[in-house]
Formats: C-alpha cells, structure tokens, sequence
C-alpha cells in the first residue's frame, strides 16, 4: 500500500518541500492504488489509465512519479523516450515480413510489463509519431498502464511536425482517460537534489559513486566517451544530452580554446568535474584554459559541481604568474556553487 503521509515525510527528510500540484498528484495516485484494490481494478473500474505530467526543465516531474513508479509492485520499466523507441524499432525489425509488426510488438510487450513509465516524452520524427502512437493504443488495449513525464503537454507536442494533426488527435483521445498535471512550481529540483548529494560530502565520492549520482539525476549517459568540438574529438568521462562530467587534470591539458567552451556552455546545462591536482607554473597552459573555461560558465551561467577530493579551490594553483586571474576565478568559483 502506497501511502500518502509516508510519501510526504520521506521527501521531507530529504529536504525536499512538495507543491500542491506535486501533492496532488501523489494523493491522487495513492488514492487510485489502495490496498483493498487490484491493479485489474486499477485500470477498469477507475478509469484511469495513466498519468502525463508535463512542465518545464527541473520542475521535479521525474523526481515524484519515479519514486511512485519504484512503490508499484506490478511488472514494469522504466525508459527515457529514446531508449523506448529503440526497443520499439528493434522488435518491429523483429517482425518484419509478418502481418502487423506493431500489434506483435505490443503483445509481445504487454505479456512483461504491466506498467511502463516513459521519462522525458518527446515526439520528433513522422515514422515514429505514427509507430508511436500505434503501439500506444495496442499497448492500452491490452491493460498497460502508463506514465510519461514530458516538457510539453499532449496537445504541444510534435510542433511543426509532418502530419501533425493525425498524430495529435490520436494522442489526444489516447490520453483522454490519463490525469494530466503541469508541474509549473518555480523550484528547480534537480539543481537543489544535486546540491543536496554532493555539497555535503563531495570530497567523498570515488568514480562508482559519482557514476551512480549522474545515473540518479541524468537519463540515457555515456561513459568514458569522446565529444566532437569544431571537428576534433575530446576525451571525457561521461556525458548526456544536459551534463558533461570531466577530469580537470585530463581535459584542460588537451587543446582547447575559448570557443570550445562556448560550445560547451550553449551544449550542456551542468559540468561535473574531478582530478584535480596541485599545479605550479608549469601547468600554466592548464590553469590558463582552466580559468578561460569558468569565465564562459560563469558569464553563461552554467550549473558546475565539483569533486576535489580534500583539495580546496584555493589551493590548486600554486604558481604566481597567473595569481591575479586565479584569484578571481576562486571567487567566480565559490559565487557558482553557492548558486547551484
């Protein structure tokens, strides 16, 4: 049994204040899953079919209904949306040359999950809407139950795509029996959930424990991976559509300039960087791009997190000739993490 106060002290004891939009949909969702109710009850005599949670970056959307979907008991997964349409173009390319390859695929989904939550719900390509949209209703018409997290509510998605209107009407009228809710608070979870895990003890985190705190927040990353700047590649140490994590003594060392980190910053909402290392004077050709790299962040204002592993900011460098921009860029440090 899922219940309501439980849910609201837990969130609270990680420092976390739900809004009433937030509250609502966990009373709501607690309400429809009671005890004296089967899932089959669920999904019939209530009618309800799913939940859409829709607002903008960091609203906190992923952060309640995964820990709803982590209560369930019922067979599940959990997908960001281009992961899901993987799975669906892999089992269709299984079916080909059959009659109906996406009625198979949903059988065939529906015979393992009863619930499936598809996290940052996003429509861009014409083959996928339709797919998409088809398998959805095969999958609903088997008794699967979902939930989807997105940045746009169903009638804003797939803006400006091509045969947009079919598409629209039959998500619409898919969605019909789904609670849709619009996370619009002013709070931006995922930054005060990051600053929450890491400013306690950031200096304690070893390379598995920042993997599992990147998985925590982030969908869909990739590890120690190369990124394409201007046509040359770079080493990194993960990476997603919104972060960058780097190691301050590897990546500074490599040849970059000021309009790669412009790039950077336009990429990626948050940087996580570690290694770092005591440098003197002859590392000034790191400190140097180190330093360009913070004045980029800091006028864009990026989202950068730390792992210095005991060594303080003020420390790191011990040279002289670049004294007066090092301190600055301490400062530019310590106003940056205050804010994130």
């Amino acid at each position: 049994m899922i219940q309501y106060d439980h849910i609201l002290k837990d969130f609270s004891s990680q420092g976390i204040d739900l809004d009433k939009n937030q509250k609502k949909v966990i009373h709501l969702f607690c309400n429809k899953y009671s005890k004296k109710q089967t899932f089959l009850n669920f999904l019939t005599q209530k009618k309800c079919r799913g939940f859409y949670v829709y607002g903008d970056v960091g609203r906190g959307k992923t952060m309640v209904m995964k820990y709803l979907f982590e209560k369930t008991q019922e067979p599940k997964k959990q997908f960001h949306y281009i992961e899901f349409m993987k799975e669906i173009r892999a089992s269709i390319q299984e079916f080909e040359g059959l009659s109906n390859p996406i009625e198979k695929t949903a059988i065939k989904m529906a015979k393992t999950y009863q619930m499936l939550f598809i996290d940052e719900f996003q429509v861009e390509d014409v083959s996928d809407a339709m797919t998409l949209v088809n398998l959805l209703g095969e999958l609903k018409k088997r008794g699967v139950f979902f939930i989807f997290t997105s940045n746009a509510m169903p009638r804003n998605l797939y803006e400006n795509g091509l045969q947009r209107d079919k598409f629209i009407n039959m998500f619409v009228k898919f969605v019909n029996d789904f609670e849709v809710f619009e996370f619009d608070g002013t709070k931006d979870y995922r930054s005060i959930n990051i600053s929450l895990r890491s400013n306690e003890d950031e200096d304690a985190f070893d390379q598995e424990d920042i993997k599992r705190f990147l998985d925590f927040n982030f969908q869909n990353s990739f590890y120690n991976t190369q990124i394409n700047l201007s046509g040359r590649n770079f080493l990194t140490k993960g990476t997603s559509k919104d972060f960058l994590w780097i190691s301050f003594q590897d990546f500074f060392s490599q040849n970059l300039a000021v309009g790669d980190f412009v790039e950077l910053c336009q990429r990626y909402e948050w940087f996580f960087i570690d290694n770092f290392i005591e440098c003197d004077e002859s590392r000034n050709d790191l400190i140097r791009r180190f330093i360009g790299f913070i004045d980029i962040a800091y006028m864009k204002k990026s989202k950068i997190k730390f792992f210095k592993s005991g060594l303080l900011t003020s420390e790191i460098y011990k040279g002289e000739a670049l004294d007066f921009f090092w301190n600055r860029t301490v400062s530019r440090i310590n106003e940056m993490q205050k804010q994130t």
